[in-house]
């Protein structure tokens, strides 16, 4: 596999993605924290605007599409290319993943009271936690261990298509994935399934994956001509359809078809505009708004554990308590930014460069026995 460049903008709209997704669970700790104050707030007050961030996961699903055909797009077809995806994939998820799921299970242990949700800890729902495979917990609790790994659930299971799709040439996975993903979703609409795994599989979000992939498709294949003006109107397009529901929509939180049509559709849209318009995809970021992209994932992960840590000090902590709302939010914000880089940097990159440089070893071996 030839080393791509990592593309700067593409990494900012991760930061972007993932501070989104902290606005919104920040303004939630406020919430509950000071149910009282939260009226003060402008997050508050501005509609739904706390629900922009979990519009961030849709954006998370268009890139990691995206990011899968911009790295492996000379990869299908060829020998062990597969599976070598794959590993390599597992190695850049699950050991964080399993690291802060085990924490939350042991901090289920010592304060549960730092968790929304009562949840039970059957087996079967701990172990299909660790293993990605949705299931309600036995009070009825459809969130894995670590509450945002129903993200990863989706993650995991494009993995495998896509890992499925390399097997053949570059040409099959495009219509490939639209019909299977296509006809997944029509048996979902007309038989409404209630089991956690049948509902990932029939998911509109799917649909997200696709549209990354036709952007990372169209981008390799040399399709970025996009006008500046174009660009910019769509990006303007976008962030207002998605500000539009959040104002005004029936109900902040969507799923199904209305998600995809208001949030998936503009986080694409958002994507191709940075990548397809030759102004914008060399486009220069902040060293530190970098930064916080390549640490998203450790970001993202790491927040639900130091939000409830932030409430709790900011409910003992008397002229914390008396913030303004939203400087609690800011606040939150920069500090969980600040705690998932240092876990990036101290924890996740050291645990990702010891794994990949202990299975190089063993790609190159089986490489050789492919070989003969």
């Amino acid at each position: 596999m030839a080393a791509v460049t990592k593309l700067e903008n593409i990494q900012a709209l991760r930061a972007i993605a993932a501070l989104g997704v902290v606005l919104s669970h920040a303004h939630s700790r406020v919430e509950r924290t000071y149910p009282s104050l939260i009226s003060e707030s402008f997050v508050d007050r501005f509609g739904g605007l706390s629900w922009i961030g979990h519009a961030g996961v849709d954006l998370f699903f268009v890139i990691s599409g995206f990011i899968m055909i911009y790295v492996h797009f000379d990869d299908f077809a060829t020998r062990n290319a597969p599976f070598q995806f794959f590993v390599k994939r597992l190695i850049r998820i699950v050991p964080i993943y399993w690291l802060l799921s085990a924490t939350a299970l042991a901090l289920l242990f010592i304060e549960p009271s730092l968790f929304y949700h009562a949840r039970s800890l059957d087996v079967e729902w701990i172990v299909s936690s660790f293993l990605f495979f949705p299931i309600r917990s036995e009070t009825g609790v459809t969130t894995p261990l670590l509450g945002l790994g129903w993200t990863l659930n989706y993650e995991m299971y494009f993995y495998l298509i896509f890992a499925f799709c390399l097997f053949f040439r570059r040409s099959f996975l495009l219509p490939f994935m639209l019909i299977f993903f296509g006809t997944s979703i029509l048996i979902g609409v007309l038989i409404s399934p209630y089991k956690l795994f049948v509902i990932l599989m029939t998911n509109w979000l799917l649909l997200e994956f696709f549209l990354g992939c036709l952007i990372g498709y169209a981008f390799r294949s040399g399709y970025n001509k996009l006008p500046l003006p174009l660009a910019v109107v769509l990006i303007v397009s976008a962030v207002a359809t998605i500000l539009a529901w959040v104002t005004f929509g029936p109900n902040h939180e969507i799923r199904g078809l209305p998600r995809f049509l208001w949030w998936g559709l503009p986080a694409a849209s958002i994507v191709a505009a940075l990548v397809l318009c030759p102004r914008l995809v060399d486009l220069k970021v902040p060293k530190w708004l970098l930064e916080l992209g390549n640490a998203s994932y450790s970001i993202y992960l790491t927040h639900i554990f130091t939000l409830p840590a932030l409430a709790l000090i900011q409910k003992r902590v008397d002229h914390i308590a008396l913030l303004h709302p939203d400087a609690a939010i800011a606040v939150m914000i920069v500090v969980s930014a600040i705690a998932g880089y240092v876990f990036y940097r101290v924890v996740e990159k050291p645990i990702t460069r010891l794994l990949t440089k202990r299975y190089r070893p063993m790609a190159s071996a089986r490489q050789k026995s492919a070989t003969g």
